[in-house]
């Protein structure tokens, strides 16, 4: 009524006490009365249609401080719709408040845009999840906090099915590697090895974390690693990771280091041409109980530790492995 007789500043001060919060007084009396229902006095404060009117009064008559004042209350009562942020984004930019309206405007969608991609990633099947988290990650690195890029990179990994785990886990040490650099990505490694990849995957990474302790230097390190993987790798017809060994022990190694090399490749040999000839045919490709553990590799190469030599049970193998990646994370990093 007050605006229809085009008297704006009474109806600015009506709209002023109607959002006022009720006074505790006024609180106290509401909870002694214990009403069913809550009385229309206690709604109005919240009520969107008001504020909405509210802000766009005090835009027009009042200044800027007193609109700033009334979004902020909004913002606070969280009653702000996405297009009442927006405006008052806008309302910022137009007063050349450049950093306040990149905090309203940008904060905020970040973490809408966060949320969604939460839900998304929860919601999407496992074969189709893979772009889902990449464009998440991608969001917080353009946008928002590395670390938690990087942590969206690591919930990918085990989100992802088994054939593509290994892919993502490529594009997880590529990101880290650029962000933190080469050392940094040692963990991850170890955590794809002893993720459950497919053999022929760890082989693949092993190799891989190999080449950055030679480049890092720790070649006690690369030594260790070469002889965890030789347990996955055929010395007669997979000679891919051999080669790589023993042009490593060329370069860096020595007599007694060398001849450790060919003792394990001796060993793996005999290993799998018992497999072929003794092993029914429908178990030769379950090697993963009967391969030589990195453990035993650790056990016969001096600079992986001392032992006897003597094979475990091979309902032990998998206990061994873990084993000897816990004994590569502790050699000394010079």
């Amino acid at each position: 009524m007050e605006m229809r007789h085009k008297n704006f500043k009474a109806a600015l001060e009506l709209l002023r006490r109607a959002t006022a919060e009720p006074s505790v007084e006024v609180q106290r009396r509401v909870a002694a009365a214990a009403w069913n229902k809550e009385p229309v006095q206690m709604k109005l404060h919240k009520s969107l249609r008001v504020w909405s009117l509210y802000v766009d009064l005090e835009e027009s008559l009042g200044t800027l401080e007193s609109t700033r004042a009334v979004y902020e209350r909004m913002l606070d009562l969280r009653i702000a719709t996405p297009l009442i942020i927006i405006n008052y984004a806008c309302l910022l930019e137009d007063n050349k408040y450049f950093e306040d309206a990149f905090k309203r405007y940008g904060k905020t969608k970040l973490e809408r845009a966060r949320e969604l991609f939460e839900r998304a990633c929860q919601m999407t099947p496992a074969d189709c999840v893979k772009p889902v988290h990449l464009q998440y990650a991608k969001l917080e690195e353009d946008y928002g906090l590395v670390k938690r890029a990087m942590k969206v990179y690591d919930q990918a990994t085990k989100a992802v099915p088994s054939n593509e785990k290994l892919d993502m886990y490529e594009i997880y040490i590529a990101r880290a590697a650029e962000m933190f650099g080469a050392s940094r990505t040692r963990e991850i490694y170890q955590q794809a090895i002893e993720s459950g990849l497919p053999e022929k995957d760890v082989k693949k990474m092993c190799l891989r974390y190999a080449e950055l302790e030679k480049k890092l230097g720790e070649v006690d390190r690369a030594r260790g690693i070469y002889g965890y993987a030789s347990q996955f790798a055929d010395p007669v017809s997979d000679q891919d990771l051999w080669k790589k060994w023993h042009d490593f022990e060329v370069l860096h190694g020595n007599e007694d280091s060398f001849r450790e090399m060919l003792r394990i490749k001796r060993t793996g040999s005999a290993n799998y041409m018992m497999q072929t000839h003794f092993v029914p045919p429908e178990n030769v490709i379950q090697r993963k109980d009967q391969s030589m553990s990195i453990y035993d590799a650790k056990d016969r190469h001096r600079l992986m530790g001392d032992g006897d030599g003597d094979g475990d049970a091979p309902s032990n193998s998998e206990s061994r492995r873990l084993g000897a990646l816990q004994r590569i994370k502790r050699l000394k990093i010079h």
